[in-house]
């Protein structure tokens, strides 16, 4: 099963950069790449999802309506059997961008060789401090007491590799040996994010409940302030 995961940093009001340009960019990426899975996060205005649905003729799991409050989009060869979304529990006074959204996982079921598996698209609160990080490590927390098995998580975490494995305790197998998805050469990171610390991973795609083995890298063209990644996950 070949999964592909991009966090689009597509925000409204054209506050991000070259937004047509990348979805066309990704689009012909898709095309090229022919996953069984696409996950998507920060898609958050639904015109962008209903024309990716008609031009790739994928199956479309979202809960938009004229716009998208968790950003997640999952798109898929076969047809899920179900679809649903879970939301995580938010402090009372988020950050100015976190309380404009409602984060969230979009769970998606469909079924490889009779057998039922849980994806789950997701995107954990982005701390602007320290004193924030805990709100973000809750959600993980809440990710893992939802996740049914077996499953593959996909998205970004915004957790470095050293949170993430502290935080997990080996409860997910990661799907992918990728190190830096947010990246300095990066050219939309310099301008959105020229502050942050440098070559950080914040994107995975994990797996529970489940024997796996995979092949991955990251997607060379640049879509987004984040790299892509694409994983052939062989389910054993």
């Amino acid at each position: 099963m070949k999964i592909l995961n991009a966090n689009m940093w597509l925000l409204p009001f054209r506050i991000s950069k070259h937004n047509n340009k990348r979805i066309k960019r990704i689009i012909e990426i898709i095309r090229k790449e022919e996953p069984d899975i696409v996950t998507l996060q920060e898609v958050w205005e639904a015109k962008h999802i209903w024309f990716m649905e008609q031009v790739l003729g994928y199956h479309c799991s979202s809960f938009a309506k004229r716009f998208n409050p968790t950003g997640l989009v999952t798109f898929s060869r076969s047809k899920p059997s179900s679809a649903q979304v879970f939301y995580y529990t938010r402090p009372e006074k988020s950050n100015l961008v976190e309380g404009l959204v409602k984060k969230g996982a979009l769970c998606t079921e469909i079924e490889v060789e009779g057998k039922s598996i849980y994806i789950y698209n997701t995107h954990l609160y982005c701390a602007f401090s320290r004193k924030e990080f805990w709100v973000t490590i809750k959600q993980f927390n809440e990710l893992k007491a939802f996740s049914k098995q077996p499953c593959i998580v996909c998205g970004d975490l915004n957790l470095t590799l050293d949170m993430f494995e502290e935080e997990n305790n080996g409860f997910y197998n990661r799907a992918e040996d990728i190190d830096v998805t947010f990246s300095e050469k990066n050219p939309y990171k310099k301008w959105w994010d020229p502050n942050k610390p440098k070559d950080r991973k914040l994107d995975y795609i994990l797996s529970h409940g489940m024997d796996v083995s995979f092949k991955s890298r990251k997607i060379d063209e640049t879509i987004s302030d984040h790299d892509g990644i694409v994983s052939e996950v062989m389910i054993g």
